[in-house]
């Protein structure tokens, strides 16, 4: 997914009740969960969008929150880590879509650290995180 355009965000027609956009940060799947199509349309392994790409997406989509979008951003254990280095201090506002009750439970506390030091979405769900985190460490 290296050199990846960036998508026409000049597009799209401005509405104050829409202010998220999604950013492509992975492809594929090696879950093969038996109702998801990823793995079919996509292929059984990841394969990952470089973080500088993702983070360019991001500061850039003219956004205030980003949807962060892949099939499963906390299936490995340092990607999520990458991301999360590349975001802190940066103020960028973010939200991941996967259930975070089912995440809490492949996270460390390195990354619940990482976690607590960005601007999330929901700052609840962050905090369902970190002690999903440590309750499972």
């Amino acid at each position: 997914m290296v050199g990846l355009e960036m998508p026409r965000y000049d597009l799209l027609k401005k509405s104050p009740y829409v202010n998220r956009t999604f950013v492509q940060t992975s492809r594929g799947c090696h879950q093969g969960c038996t109702f998801c199509a990823e793995p079919l349309m996509n292929g059984p392994k990841f394969r990952y969008r470089p973080v500088n790409e993702v983070i360019h997406e991001m500061e850039n989509c003219g956004a205030r929150t980003i949807s962060v979008n892949g099939a499963d951003f906390f299936g490995t254990p340092e990607r999520p880590k990458e991301v999360m280095r590349a975001l802190k201090g940066r103020g960028i506002q973010w939200h991941e879509r996967r259930r975070w009750q089912d995440a809490a439970a492949l996270l460390d506390h390195s990354l619940s650290e990482l976690l607590a030091q960005i601007p999330m979405y929901n700052r609840a769900r962050a905090a369902n995180y970190a002690v999903g985190a440590r309750a499972s460490a």
